[in-house]
């Protein structure tokens, strides 16, 4: 074999070897690929804002329909401030901000539904105690179990 021939060792492929009679390894179809899907991947910040709006509107609807502002009105107004504070940074072309104020009003809005339901919760299991000791009371009279 001469040096200008390719050399093939254990399914390794190698570029013609230089006169110094070393190979070096040359990249295949595949690496190539993955590395044009890297790059791409890191340029790529998110989903389009317009997006992370709806998914931040439906969350706020969310938190409404839970009566977030009866049990949670701190968190609502907080997703709601930052809800508008990602419109205004769309309209300024901000995308970048627009996605991040997005996604964290989106997040508060949830916050605000879960601590609804909680409350909400906790309000029913009050009023279903309250409901039991006055069953007690009449089921057993006012002095208790004799």
């Amino acid at each position: 074999m001469t040096p200008t021939d390719t050399k093939i060792h254990a399914g390794a492929r190698f570029a013609p070897a230089p006169a110094s009679g070393t190979a070096t390894p040359r990249p295949g179809r595949a690496t190539l690929a993955a590395l044009l899907l890297v790059l791409v991947a890191g340029c790529a910040s998110g989903p389009p804002p317009r997006d992370t709006l709806a998914a931040a509107e439906a969350a706020l609807a969310r938190a409404e329909e839970a009566r977030a502002a009866d049990f949670a009105p701190m968190d609502l107004d907080f997703a709601r401030r930052q809800h508008a504070a990602a419109v205004a940074a769309l309209d300024a072309r901000d995308e970048d901000s627009a996605r991040r104020l997005a996604i964290q009003a989106e997040l508060n809005a949830e916050l605000a539904a879960a601590k609804s339901r909680a409350a909400a919760a906790r309000a029913e299991v009050q009023r279903l105690t309250s409901e039991n000791e006055t069953l007690r009371r009449d089921l057993l009279g006012d002095g208790g179990p004799r």
